[in-house]
C-alpha cells in the first residue's frame, strides 16, 4: 500500500488482525511499509498503531533498504550520503519558484545554522516563494517541554518569513518543490546531524522523484498536512 490507495486496507476490516499480530510479539514488533499510510484514517486499527509508531522518533529504523516506488516515474534518483542530502535541501530552496513544502518531524537550530538554511529560506521568500515547514508537535519534547535547540530553530525559521505549522503525528520526511519534484525518505531535513562520522549520524536514504504523477502526490501531501 501507498497513500494513493483509497480503498480500505485489508488489516483495517476488523480489529482482530493487527491486535493479534501485536499482542503476540515478545521482544519487538516491526512494520515494513510506507509510513504515510498510517495518517489520515482516523478511528481505524492502522491509525491506532500509527499513533504508537510515531510517538517516538527512534521507533523508525534508519538503516533500511528503500523499495522502488510502485508508480512509474520519468526520473528517480536516490540520495544516500549526508552531503547529498544537504545539497538536495539547499538546491530545493534555490530551485523553488512558486512554492516549497518541507516536512521535518523534528527541528534543531544546529542543523539550520550549519547549512545557513534560514538565510536561504529568507532569500526564497523574498523572491516570492511560498514556503511552508511542517513539524511534529511532540517529537521535540523533552520532559514535557520543547528542547532549547528546537525553540531556537523554530524562531529562526519564523524570522526568515516561512509559515511554520506544528501538527500531530508527523513522521514522514518530505520536500515538495513547486509541482514537479518530491524528495522523501528517512532524512530529517531540519534536524539531522551535519557532522560526518558523528555517533549521532545515521545512514539515511531518500528518493528524488519527478514525473506525471508528482503534482497529484504533492497536492495529496498538502491535503494530509492540513
Amino acid at each position: 500500500y501507498d497513500p494513493s490507495f483509497t480503498d480500505q486496507f485489508f488489516f483495517d476490516r476488523g480489529p482482530n488482525m493487527l491486535n493479534v499480530a501485536i499482542s503476540r510479539a515478545r521482544d519487538s514488533f516491526v512494520v515494513f511499509g510506507d509510513t504515510a499510510i498510517f495518517h489520515g484514517r482516523p478511528n481505524t486499527p492502522s491509525s491506532i498503531l500509527g499513533a504508537f509508531l510515531f510517538s517516538r522518533e527512534e521507533n523508525q529504523l534508519q538503516a533500511v533498504e528503500m523499495a522502488q516506488p510502485m508508480v512509474r516515474e520519468e526520473e528517480l534518483r536516490t540520495l544516500t550520503s549526508l552531503n547529498e542530502h544537504r545539497e538536495a535541501l539547499l538546491n530545493a530552496i534555490d530551485e523553488a519558484k512558486r512554492e516549497l513544502v518541507i516536512v521535518s518531524p523534528t527541528i534543531s537550530i544546529n542543523a539550520i545554522k550549519t547549512d545557513r538554511i534560514a538565510e536561504r529560506l529568507q532569500e526564497a521568500v523574498a523572491r516570492g516563494v511560498k514556503v511552508t515547514v511542517y513539524t511534529d508537535r511532540e517529537l521535540d519534547l523533552q520532559n514535557g517541554a520543547l528542547k532549547l535547540a528546537t525553540i531556537e530553530g523554530r524562531l529562526a525559521l519564523l524570522a526568515s518569513g516561512v509559515r511554520l505549522a506544528v501538527i500531530n503525528g508527523i513522521h514522514n520526511k518530505t520536500i515538495a518543490i513547486d509541482d514537479h519534484t518530491v524528495i522523501s525518505g528517512s532524512f530529517n531535513w531540519l534536524s539531522a546531524v551535519r557532522t560526518v562520522g558523528s555517533k549521532h549520524q545515521k545512514y539515511e536514504e531518500s528518493n528524488i522523484e519527478r514525473g506525471k504523477d508528482i503534482p497529484r502526490r504533492i497536492q495529496q501531501l498538502k491535503d494530509e498536512m492540513s
